[in-house]
Order: structure tokens, then C-alpha cells, then sequence
């Protein structure tokens, strides 16, 4: 079913910018629904309203606890960072933990060599998240229903950006490599975003062309100033120099065609089911995010 459109009574493009090598066109929208009463990790967790922790008595790399101790909904990211405990692990897939709650939800480890806790036994939210293409192939394997498959393949993707990039971190860790050869600043980052208050990007230039969006403009700044250090990262400058226009990839996403998944928590989630890899979650019938990659025929 396309049920793209049902969440929006506006979607367009804003002009062109561009950011070390990337092409992005900010989307700006008018989102039906009201999220007021989301909140994200770092924010609860500043509060000391949210942690993140290890399972008791049986830490595992695929699997960390988050509590929930506010009056509000918690919402942690497909592909977004958390340091610290054990190993750096990045959210496997989006969670909305309910109000003052305890659920345990699937991660991927993001730094293979390390196995101890160096320093709090508590999880942090971190700065970055993984790369277009991490999620890419994550996102086609969860489709495959091939779980089992997604943390080999994200070690795989993570050696090949460390040699990309010349890069050394001795515990493989995906935050390291991304920080020891960032280009941009944090600050030009964040005023780069800022610039531009919008609900999402087409973004050319890391990977596949894609579509992300939020149902919020401060959940759109405060997961793309993590994710943008990793897309500059993961550059590949073929495809930088592509033109493509934004309508058109907005055409394709609200033809596509999605189908309902299996949440882990009180979030509703959908799949695409069209030859593409796309993901998006709901709060009750109220849109969150969502990407979408677009057809390698739409755009070669």
C-alpha cells in the first residue's frame, strides 16, 4: 500500500546545498499528527530520565536494556550511536519505548575489539551514526529476514571504510575512524543544518541516492547533524557529481509500496516492499521517520 502521502499535506524540495563533496536538497513539509510527546534519548537521558545499559547477567553484542523513567515516549533511531558499557553498539533498528518502561532492544556492535567496560557500566548517546551504506545493506538483510547476517556484514562495512579512509582505530571502532579523518567541523555541521530548517534530505553523494524525513524539524536537526560526519565519510565522488531532480525522487517515494513489520517496543513500523530498502516508524497513527533508497534505475 503507499502510505507515504498519508502523513504529510505537503512535501516539496528546497533549493540545493552542498557540504564537502555532498549534494543535498532539504525537504521541506507540513506532517500531519502530533508527536509532542516524544522525546529522544540524549534528551531523557540528560535528564537522568533514560539509561541504557548491558542485559543483566547475560550482555550480549545483539542486545542492550533501555529504561524509560519519564512520562513521555523514548525514541532511539535505526542506525544511531550509543557508547560506552561493554562495546559501542548503533541501534539495529527504531524503538519507541513507552512511558516509564524497561525494554530490551537489538543493537549491532560498532567497535569489534573491545569486549570489558573502560570506564561507566552505562551506555551514552554518542555523536555519529553509521554510514548510508551500513544501513543499506542492513535494511535489505532485516527485509530478508536475515538478522543472523547483519553483524558480519556491519564489521565487513566497517573495514572496508577504515581502509577507505587510511584510517587506524585498534578497536575497529566506527566513531574513531569517522573522527580521525573528519573534514568538517562539528560547528560548521551543526550551522550548516541550521541553516536550513527543514523535515529531511534527498542525499546525493553516499551510497545509494536517498530519502530521510521526520515528523519533526528538531528530530530532523538532531539526527542529521550525527549522521551528516559519517555521510562525508562514506563519500564516493562518482556519484557526488550526479544531477538528479528532486521531484522525481519524491514521485518515487510516494509510489512506493509498504507493508507493516514487526515492532520491538510500542513504535508501528513499516517496510518497503518495492526493489528498494526503506523503513519507516510510527507513534500510534503519527509519523516519526523514515528512508527510503531510491531504485538503481531511477537515477543511472
Amino acid at each position: 500500500m503507499n502510505i507515504i502521502g498519508d502523513f504529510f499535506t505537503r512535501l516539496e524540495p528546497m533549493p540545493v546545498q552542498r557540504i564537502a563533496g555532498l549534494t543535498l536538497f532539504p525537504l521541506n513539509a507540513t506532517v500531519k499528527g502530533n508527536l509532542e510527546n516524544l522525546k529522544t534519548f540524549d534528551q531523557l537521558a540528560d535528564l537522568g530520565l533514560a539509561k541504557a545499559v548491558e542485559n543483566q547477567g547475560y550482555a550480549t553484542v545483539t542486545s542492550i536494556n533501555i529504561e524509560n523513567k519519564s512520562d513521555q515516549s523514548l525514541l532511539l533511531l535505526d542506525g544511531e550511536g550509543i557508547v560506552g558499557a561493554k562495546q559501542n553498539r548503533m541501534i539495529q533498528r527504531s524503538v519507541i519505548v513507552a512511558p516509564n518502561s524497561c525494554h530490551s532492544v537489538p543493537v549491532n556492535c560498532v567497535e569489534q575489539g573491545r569486549w570489558s567496560y573502560s570506564g561507566s557500566r552505562d551506555f551514552q548517546s554518542a555523536a555519529f551514526a553509521i554510514s548510508p551504506k551500513m544501513r543499506d545493506v542492513k535494511a535489505h538483510l532485516l527485509r530478508e529476514k536475515s538478522d543472523h547476517m547483519i553483524q558480519s556484514a556491519m564489521w565487513d562495512e566497517i573495514s572496508l571504510l577504515e581502509r577507505k579512509l587510511g584510517a587506524s582505530s585498534p578497536t575497529k571502532d566506527l566513531d574513531e575512524i569517522i573522527t580521525t579523518k573528519q573534514q568538517v567541523s562539528s560547528q560548521e555541521i551543526r550551522e550548516f543544518v541550521q541553516r536550513a530548517p527543514c523535515n529531511g534530505f534527498l542525499v546525493l553523494g553516499s551510497g545509494r541516492p536517498f530519502i530521510e524525513l521526520f515528523g519533526r524539524e528538531d528530530l530532523c536537526e538532531r539526527f542529521i547533524t550525527k549522521s551528516i560526519r559519517t555521510w562525508i565519510a562514506d563519500l564516493d565522488e562518482s556519484r557526488s557529481k550526479q544531477s538528479y531532480n528532486p521531484y522525481r525522487a519524491l514521485n518515487h517515494l510516494l509510489l512506493s509500496r509498504w507493508v507493516p513489520d514487526d515492532p520491538i517496543c510500542s513504535e508501528r513500523v513499516f517496510t518497503c516492499k518495492d526493489e528498494s530498502n526503506g523503513r519507516c516508524v510510527l507513534m500510534n497513527k503519527d509519523f516519526v521517520h523514515g528512508y527510503y533508497y531510491l531504485p538503481s534505475h531511477s537515477y543511472q
